[in-house]
C-alpha cells in the first residue's frame, strides 16, 4: 500500500557523545553516484542498524531531511586464492531518499 506523504515534522535528530555511529560510510560506486540525480544517496550502515536509527542519525549528521529509507543486507562475494576459496565480508547499506525541499549534503555531492 502505497501512502501519499504529507509535510512532516522534522525530528529532533541528535547524537550524542558516546553513541555508536551507525553509518560507517558513504558508498561512491558507479550505480550510487547514478542515484543522486533521484535525489538517493546510499550509505554503508552497521549491521544492526534499523531504518528509523539510520533516518535519524542522517538527519543529525548532515542535517537533511530524509524522506524514504530502504535497507539491503549484501552477502559477501565467493573468492578464490588458487585450490582454497574465501569469503569477503558482509555488509548492509541503506539507499537513503530526500525529500524535495531538503538541502544536499555537501560532502557527498560529485562533479
Amino acid at each position: 500500500m502505497v501512502m501519499a506523504t504529507k509535510d512532516r515534522k522534522p525530528t529532533e535528530a541528535k547524537i550524542h557523545p558516546g553513541e555508536r555511529m551507525l553509518v560507517r560510510q558513504p558508498r561512491l560506486s558507479e550505480k550510487a553516484v547514478a542515484l543522486n540525480k533521484f535525489n538517493q544517496y546510499v550509505f554503508t550502515v552497521e549491521p544492526s542498524a534499523t531504518k528509523l536509527q539510520v533516518r535519524r542519525h542522517l538527519e543529525a549528521l548532515y542535517g537533511i531531511t530524509v524522506d524514504r529509507v530502504n535497507m539491503i543486507s549484501m552477502e559477501g562475494k565467493e573468492k578464490r586464492y588458487g585450490r582454497s576459496v574465501g569469503r569477503t565480508k558482509s555488509f548492509k547499506k541503506a539507499i537513503v531518499t530526500l525529500t524535495k525541499d531538503s538541502k544536499k549534503p555537501e560532502s557527498l555531492e560529485v562533479v
